[in-house]
């Protein structure tokens, strides 16, 4: 199974806005989680389309995920598959129905780094 982008249109990789690392991770742990239920992982936005005031995707620090090739079941396993392992590291896994926001036009997982005081990097002991 694949990390894909949804058309050309998707950009995530631009001199000008480079993807965050952080971001870069997340995805590898997205795709992980799509092929174990043997589905690609598609990205439907990063640095492209638009998005609400005050998008981290501006900043290279968020990324939209596709659920539509999922069932309700699937979708529901991989969100909480990514929440429960990319919350403690720092991001944010949102699910955004069409019409959640006015930007918002299709249902999608919205990962983004924002790490409110929770540290990625831990030094083992």
């Amino acid at each position: 199974m694949s990390l894909l982008l949804k058309n050309p249109s998707v950009r995530v990789a631009d001199p000008n806005y480079p993807l965050d690392p952080h971001i870069l991770f997340a995805l590898g742990v997205a795709a992980q989680a799509y092929s174990t239920l043997c589905k690609d992982c598609v990205i439907t936005s990063a640095f492209d389309g638009h998005h609400n005031p005050g998008s981290l995707h501006l900043a290279g620090r968020a990324v939209d995920i596709r659920t539509l090739q999922l069932n309700p079941a699937e979708r529901t396993e991989i969100f909480n598959t990514l929440k429960s392992l990319l919350t403690p590291l720092g991001f944010d896994v949102i699910w955004e129905a069409a019409g959640a926001t006015p930007a918002t036009t299709a249902q999608h997982i919205h990962i983004e780094y924002d790490p409110k005081g929770r540290p990625f990097w831990k030094v083992a002991g």
